[in-house]
Order: structure tokens, then C-alpha cells, then sequence
């Protein structure tokens, strides 16, 4: 029952707050390092970020990163923290999560997957009331590492 009130508690008070920046959804471009005995690959996709509190954002997100024999697909939810204040036009930010990464291997039928960690830092910009320009630096289990660049666009005004 403690619990349950706890998790209600930390609920409403995260209810009670609300963010300075809209949902945004955003387009990734970059490279990955699938392992460390693998060149550097593009690597493409799309994500969210929905933030929840002015400072504290959930941000899922969906990579591919092809290269001649095999194919990588990242499924990550990270959390993002602003270490500054979301209103100025640079917002730097932490950025952690995990996830599943799925690899196939193109020359024969086998794929298989594993569970993914991811850590690192960006710098968001904001170009406007709702185009924002971000680029990180990220590195994990089966990432080392993931140095991407988004373009995102907000579903709302800034309040």
C-alpha cells in the first residue's frame, strides 16, 4: 500500500509541473561504431521527445545502421536531463537508457539479438518556436560509439 501511495504521490506531483517545450518529434542522422572491430556505418532513424518535467524528458527512439554483410536495428528509450535552463537557444543536456539492438547477418539467414545500454551528452539549439537542431555523443554495450545529429520539430508553442 506504501507503494501505491508513493507512485501516486510522485505522479501528481510530476502531473502538477508542466514542461516548458512541447512533444517534439525529430529525424537522425549519423554514424555507429557497431563494435570496436567494425568500421564506422550510417546510421538513420527517427525518435520523440516527450518532456515531462521543464528539465526531464523521455525520448524513444528507432536507428538502422547498414553496412555490406550485416544490418543493425537499436529500439532505445533514453531519459534526457538539461543541465541548463530549456529557454535558452543551447540547451546541453545528459542523455542515458537502454534498449534492444537486433543484428542480421546478410549473407546467411541468422540474425540475433541482445539488450543495449546507451550513455552520453548533446547540445540542443533551437532554431525558431519549433525547429530544434541537436547533436550527441553516445556510448554503450554495442554502440562505441553513436555520434548523431537530429532535426526536430515541436507539436506546440513554447510556453
Amino acid at each position: 500500500m506504501k507503494i501505491r501511495t508513493l507512485l501516486f504521490l510522485s505522479m501528481s506531483a510530476a502531473m502538477a509541473v508542466q514542461a516548458a517545450d512541447p512533444p517534439e518529434v525529430f529525424g537522425t542522422a549519423g554514424a555507429v561504431k557497431g563494435y570496436l572491430d567494425e568500421p564506422f556505418n550510417f546510421a538513420g532513424g527517427a525518435g520523440a521527445r516527450i518532456p515531462l518535467v521543464d528539465r526531464l524528458a523521455l525520448r524513444p527512439e528507432f536507428l538502422i545502421a547498414e553496412e555490406p554483410s550485416y544490418s543493425h536495428r537499436y529500439f532505445l528509450g533514453s531519459v534526457t536531463y538539461d543541465i541548463n535552463h530549456p529557454r535558452r537557444p543551447a540547451v546541453f543536456y545528459l542523455i542515458g537508457g537502454g534498449g534492444w539492438v537486433e543484428v542480421r547477418d546478410k549473407r546467411i539467414p541468422y540474425s540475433f539479438g541482445e539488450g543495449e545500454f546507451v550513455g552520453g551528452a548533446g547540445v540542443r539549439f533551437a532554431l525558431g518556436s519549433r525547429i530544434t537542431l541537436s547533436t550527441e555523443f553516445r556510448a554503450g554495450k554495442s554502440a562505441l560509439p553513436l555520434v548523431t545529429m537530429h532535426l526536430g520539430f515541436r507539436l506546440g508553442k513554447r510556453r
